[in-house]
Parts: structure tokens; C-alpha cells; sequence
């Protein structure tokens, strides 16, 4: 099977995180499926592959296929993604009945229709807690009925993967009947820091321009030590020998919103008073500075935000490629 092609299908692929990661450990990504068109339209500058504007729900077997321009009976090697988690989050109000939390069923519907060798779902810490954990337990055991054995969950936490940030997520790794369960990646030694990311960005990779707070802000934030939180906006300023707390997207307003914040918190920079821009919040997730994000700060800081930091990812993937090569 020399030089055989590793093909993959994305699901809730947002602007590829999860894709960018699995691309750099030698996968073709064959299709994507986006419902946010601001999302699949930043996606389509990233990657040569072609990226479905739909709903997941509305996606079957045969759409993934067409989109690829596959063969009915290609064997897909591993379908990942990470479905909307915003009813499982630690952040707010964990709620195993929202609609959004069956979206999670729908990956796995395709996950069954597909057939590929391994799943990859990727997901928040919450979804292992309270009554979001019998979700967790109920998407196992639908696993199961579709013929796939899962490889008991695991929360890990980007920073043990080379990238500046504490992040927490969980992942699910199925395999199929016929296939080696896949094993979760060891961390990796030593550590990256903030100073470690943000200590070179060239000029022309700053990408949107810096953002101009007011001077009572500047003095605010000028007066926060590193690794401290500046109380009144409650932003953390970032230590050049520690990593970022999460990223986190932040939300839309909508008609039906009540209250809540609607933008993603940027960091105070570790040595200007001013918060991160867009291309050192990508720095901090692990993204090369030749990825692009949505033209706006609030858009590019939402989408990553959203996303699965790439070198977690791609250490993800490597272990996908372990097991498939367990398989011959």
C-alpha cells in the first residue's frame, strides 16, 4: 500500500482546527461539512478541499461521497469532528435536552452510514459531567449498535501538546470491528509558554490591526501584573513564562439572547497594554502564521476560539495513522 492516500471526512469542521492538524500528520481531507457560511467561506482559503455549507443533520453518505469525488465503495479512513457544544459547556448552564446536544448523534448517524475505520469526536469537559454524562454514555453505547468499539474517553489538555494555552477537551476514539482500538497520545516533553509564541510575530503576520483602547483602559491594563486579572473588565493579562487560559469563542447575539457576553475575551498582551490581536490569539492555539481568519477581530477571535488547537490535533492524528498501520 505504498503511497496510499490516508482520506479523512470533517464534520462541524468550523475553520479546520481538527483539519489543519490531521492534514500536517499526512491525511487527505476528502470533504467538510460547515453550516456558518463566514466559517466555511475562512475554511475554503485554508484548505484545497471542498467544504459542504449545510447542516450536518441534512448530510448523508452520498452528499461526503459526491463532494469528494470518491467511488461509492472508497473506504474512508477516520470521520472526526467536534459537534456544537455549547449545551455541554462548563461555561454556561449544562443542558443535556437542548436541541444542539443530538447533534452529537448526527456525527455518529454519519459515522454509521460512512463506515470509516476510526471516529475521532471531540467535545467539552462538561459533556463528562452530571446529566450531560449519560449523553456521553448513550453516544458509547449507540457507537456500539453501529458496530464500532470505543476506546474509553479522555480529557486532554492542550498545553501538554505545544501549544500556549490551557484548554481541556474531551475525546471519544472509535474504531471499527475490524480495526485496533486507537490509543490517546502520550504528552509531549517540555513545555511552550506565552513568551515563547508571542516573542517573534513579524510585522507583516500581525494580521488585524491592533486594537486602540482608551487611555483610562491603557493605564488599567499598564497597571495589571502578568498572571493577574485586571478587574474591572476581568481580562487576564498573559506571563511570558506561563500559557493562556482558555480561549474562549464567545456568542453571537441573537433575537432570542438574554443578556451574556457576545464577544470572545481577548488576553491582555504580557508587555503592552493592550489586548492580543487576532494573529497572537492563533499563535496561542497553535496555528502558523500563514492560516487566515475572518477580516473582523470579533469574527477571527470567535473562530478560533471555537476550534481545536492543530497541534493537539495532529497528535491526535498520528495515533490514528498508528493504528491503521496495526491493521495490515
Amino acid at each position: 500500500m505504498k503511497n496510499k492516500r490516508r482520506l479523512a471526512f470533517s464534520l462541524f469542521s468550523g475553520v479546520g482546527g481538527l483539519d489543519l492538524g490531521f492534514e500536517q500528520a499526512g491525511f487527505t481531507i476528502a470533504a467538510a461539512v460547515e453550516l456558518n457560511k463566514v466559517h466555511a467561506q475562512t475554511y475554503s482559503k485554508n484548505f484545497d478541499n471542498p467544504v459542504l455549507c449545510q447542516s450536518v443533520t441534512d448530510t448523508t453518505r452520498s452528499h461526503l461521497y459526491k463532494a469528494a469525488g470518491l467511488p461509492s465503495r472508497t473506504d474512508i479512513d477516520v470521520v472526526f469532528g467536534g459537534p456544537p457544544c455549547q449545551s455541554f459547556s462548563l461555561a454556561g448552564h449544562r443542558n443535556p435536552a437542548d436541541v444542539r446536544s443530538r447533534l452529537l448523534f448526527e456525527f455518529l448517524r454519519v459515522v454509521g452510514e460512512v463506515r470509516p475505520k476510526f471516529f475521532v469526536l471531540e467535545n467539552v469537559k462538561g459533556l463528562t459531567m452530571g446529566a450531560c454524562a449519560d449523553v456521553l454514555k448513550e453516544a458509547i453505547t449507540v457507537a456500539r449498535s453501529a458496530g464500532y468499539e470505543c476506546t474509553p474517553w479522555q480529557v486532554l489538555n492542550a498545553k501538554h501538546y505545544g501549544v500556549a494555552q490551557s484548554r481541556e477537551r474531551l475525546f471519544l476514539l472509535g474504531s471499527r470491528c475490524d480495526m485496533p482500538l486507537v490509543q490517546y497520545p502520550g504528552r509531549h516533553a517540555g513545555g511552550v509558554t506565552c513568551g515563547d509564541v508571542l516573542s517573534d510575530i513579524p510585522e507583516w503576520a500581525t494580521g488585524q490591526t491592533i486594537t486602540q483602547h482608551s487611555e483610562k483602559v491603557v493605564v488599567r491594563f499598564a497597571a495589571t501584573l502578568q498572571g493577574e486579572r485586571e478587574p474591572i473588565s476581568r481580562f487576564n493579562r498573559l506571563h511570558p513564562a506561563g500559557v493562556s487560559p482558555t480561549l474562549r469563542a464567545g456568542t453571537h447575539q441573537t433575537k432570542s439572547s438574554k443578556g451574556g457576553r457576545h464577544t470572545a475575551v481577548r488576553p491582555i498582551h504580557p508587555t503592552e497594554p493592550r489586548c492580543c490581536t487576532v494573529r497572537e490569539l492563533a499563535r496561542l492555539h497553535g496555528y502558523p502564521d500563514s492560516f487566515e481568519f475572518a477580516a473582523t477581530i470579533c469574527d477571527g477571535a470567535m473562530q478560533i476560539g471555537n476550534s481545536v488547537p492543530p497541534p493537539l490535533a495532529k497528535a491526535m492524528a498520528e495515533m490514528v495513522r498508528k493504528a491503521i498501520a496495526l491493521s495490515h
